[in-house]
């Protein structure tokens, strides 16, 4: 009854159908304006998508983000694109009626980023928020952020890898000389920066320094309280805690044993199930559906983590060198070293393919050298070897990778990363190891380049050692760079073990010794050295590596 008395006795039933207005037409509606007007405008990975409406004499220029103007490129009628600077909100049209300049009203941006943030990645930036405020990292603050961004790797939607171009504004691609790139001189950049010492913000720089690359400078959003692994008098009793002038007992020295055997089994165990948690971030990094669909930007994200996580792990001695190295290789080799359909399409090699502007940054290039730091500059073991050879190709292969533009930025980026992981860098080594690795780089790309002039038959023919040494560096054509494991003479009737520069289930393959070609051999060819060097100063630092290599096993 009372439904009835409040609701139904106001509504008017008529019978027959309802009448309803005039709808406005669809023609009427796609009416140009007297004035253009922006429709929507949505940034994605550093590009603007704006769809607007204009009188057909309006011809638009240019996109305004407060005093900041970008070109843009038509798609089409109606809709346009051009570079997106991270900070802007809000963006203007800028286009001419005869010789007027007319813009339109300004229009918001959509950051599709911040909309689709996904649950393991707002986890991975908890887990990173919540790191370093109660003092120093400890074995389970570094788990736990590991576990994250592993669990973030495997979950993060695969974003199509190929975009149309990195820069729309650029019909033709940049050109480089590859003198120019490797003529780099770090020494000025880390001038103005002075040798210091891990103090104790050591950990909350960390933390402030893997926030401003993961969530785009959101560090100064409120903190989540940190969960302390050291309790005070509130925690366990006992349980690191100061006693004072209290006396022994045997009864206390046998509890005190006790816990320390405790901690030691629970070190270990966390051990083990960081070593775990390492090889799912190798293998999601090097699976074959990440390198094809990992979009530029995550995996730009991907390394600059995997490098200060793994740096940080081998320095508190969380992971053991061999681990870190053999994770070390695993990745690189499968991002870097790969053939073309295997390798990422956003990591291009040779100096005519412009890479995405994610990965051509300063801080990536920072982020990968502080990690090729802990590669032993003259190895002890092969598999250092392996990856001092495979630091020097990646720098050869991916210069506006490994190589920054803005030294500048690179050296802030290189500093903070290196007292952050825990390392106070002694800037004399650090100036040391980069001219080594440009000149090397440059070197090896040279030799490479004319090596494509002659087949392997060739090369070999021309290749007059009568032996290869164990330890020697070799070219053997489509297998690429090897190292062999022995020493043997170059006859048919002997076989040589070769280690390759593959991520494969086997790193060796067994090669006849005849068909070996060591690198010397090619470069004691004197006709053969002026062409594949060029001058004597890349000549000197391949047979320095050579050298090097050749100390590996000798050691």
């Amino acid at each position: 009854e009372e439904f009835h008395s409040e609701i139904l006795a106001d509504l008017e039933i008529s019978e027959g159908p309802p009448t309803l207005p005039e709808a406005e037409s669809a023609t009427a509606l796609l009416d140009a304006p007297a004035i253009p007007q922006i429709l929507a405008a949505r940034a994605e990975r550093g590009l603007l998508r704006i769809a607007f409406r204009a009188p057909d004499n309006w011809s638009v220029t240019q996109a305004v983000f407060d005093d900041d103007l970008q070109p843009i490129r038509l798609n089409g009628i109606g809709s346009c694109e051009c570079v997106a600077p991270e900070a802007a909100s809000q963006v203007r049209l800028r286009g001419q009626v005869g010789e007027r300049v007319l813009d339109t009203l300004p229009m918001w941006i959509d950051h599709e980023e911040a909309l689709v943030s996904t649950s393991y990645s707002r986890s991975l930036e908890q887990a990173i928020r919540a790191k370093g405020q109660g003092g120093e990292w400890e074995l389970d603050d570094w788990a736990d952020v590991l576990r994250a961004f592993c669990q973030d790797l495997q979950y993060v939607p695969q974003r199509a890898a190929q975009e149309r171009g990195h820069n729309p504004t650029n019909d033709e691609p940049n050109t480089f000389n590859r003198s120019d790139i490797f003529a780099t001189d770090l020494s000025p950049a880390l001038q103005g920066h002075h040798t210091g010492t891990g103090d104790s913000s050591q950990a909350s720089s960390l933390r402030s320094l893997i926030l401003r690359w993961f969530s785009q400078g959101d560090e100064d959003l409120p903190d989540t309280p940190a969960v302390s692994h050291h309790q005070g008098n509130g925690g366990l009793p006992g349980e690191l805690d100061e006693v004072v002038d209290q006396p022994e007992t045997l009864q206390s020295l046998l509890e005190d044993a006790k816990r320390l055997e405790q901690r030691q089994r629970r070190t270990k165990r966390d051990k083990q199930n960081a070593l775990r948690i390492i090889a799912q971030m190798v293998s999601f990094i090097s699976s074959p559906d990440s390198l094809r669909n990992r979009h530029p930007v995550d995996l730009a994200r991907d390394l600059k983590l995997a490098s200060v996580l793994l740096r940080m792990g081998v320095h508190k001695q969380w992971v053991e060198r061999d681990e870190f190295l053999a994770a070390t290789f695993k990745i690189w080799s499968a991002l870097f070293l790969g053939a073309n359909d295997e390798r990422p399409a956003a990591i291009q090699s040779g100096l005519e393919e412009e890479p995405h502007s994610q990965l051509a940054s300063p801080v990536v290039a920072a982020a990968l050298f502080a990690w090729g730091m802990e590669i032993p500059d003259t190895p002890a073991t092969p598999r250092e070897s392996q990856l001092l050879l495979a630091l020097a190709l990646c720098v050869s292969r991916h210069p506006r990778i490994w190589i920054s533009g803005d030294l500048e930025a690179m050296a802030d980026e290189l500093v903070l990363i290196l007292r952050a992981t825990g390392e106070a860098p002694d800037l004399a080594v650090v100036q040391a190891r980069w001219r080594d690795l440009t000149m090397l780089g440059s070197a090896l790309g040279r030799f490479e380049l004319a090596l494509t002039e002659w087949n392997f038959r060739q090369l070999r023919e021309s290749n007059h050692a009568k032996s290869v040494e164990r330890g020697e560096l070799t070219y053997q054509g489509p297998l690429g760079y090897t190292i062999a494991q022995e020493s043997a003479l170059r006859t048919t009737s002997q076989n040589v073990r070769l280690l390759l520069l593959r991520s494969a289930a086997s790193d060796e393959s067994l090669v006849r010794a005849d068909f070996v070609n060591p690198v010397s051999g090619l470069m004691h060819n004197s006709e053969l050295r002026e062409r594949l060097m060029g001058n004597e100063a890349a000549a000197l630092a391949i047979e320095a590596l050579l050298a090097r290599l050749r100390g590996a096993w000798a050691s």
